[in-house]
């Protein structure tokens, strides 16, 4: 076989191969399975009763909308935000997400150690992989040129920056 029927061949094969999104219940799901709250919990469940037809139901390409989006970001950072509120009242070696960040801090104890750390921590729970070198840069960056703040809310941003990204969304 010639090289170029072999490259012809991989590539309809990944051709056929479409990409899916989750679906809102499978969306959820993750939600409750990365964040650790529980799938019962009454604010998560009504906001997801409310957005359940702005997420997506069949989980195909053309599903990625505007509204998918300001859904999914509503509902994952109501998620985050009951992540932080956990996690920051336990002591840091009890923690499943940010055990990097001391929540008794202010917003200078984000040097490149901790920014390096709280990233790769959130993109192994949200995407099962390492965070990419341009990933963390850019994720730094936003940290560090973000307004100075409390810390919990920089916490809730940064997870939800995760909750809703493309490699989070799909199957």
């Amino acid at each position: 076989m010639s090289i170029l029927a072999a490259l012809v061949l991989s590539f309809n094969a990944y051709a056929t191969d479409p990409v899916l999104l989750k679906t809102g219940r499978e969306i959820y799901a993750s939600y409750v399975n990365i964040l650790g709250i529980p799938g019962s919990d009454p604010d998560t469940t009504a906001l997801f009763q409310q957005n359940i037809g702005r997420l997506p139901k069949a989980g195909t390409p053309n599903e990625l909308s505007n509204n998918v989006v300001l859904a999914v970001t509503e509902l994952g950072g109501l998620f985050c935000q009951k992540a932080v509120a956990r996690e920051s009242a336990i002591p840091a070696g009890q923690r499943n997400l940010f055990g990097s960040i001391d929540f008794s801090k202010d917003y200078s104890q984000f040097d490149d150690y901790t920014v390096g750390k709280f990233t790769e921590d959130l993109a192994m729970a949200f995407w099962q992989r390492d965070v990419k070198d341009a990933e963390k840069a850019a994720l730094a960056k936003a940290i560090k040129t973000a307004s100075p703040g409390p810390v919990d809310k920089i916490a809730q941003v940064v997870c939800t920056i995760y909750a809703t990204s493309l490699p989070t969304l799909v199957r």
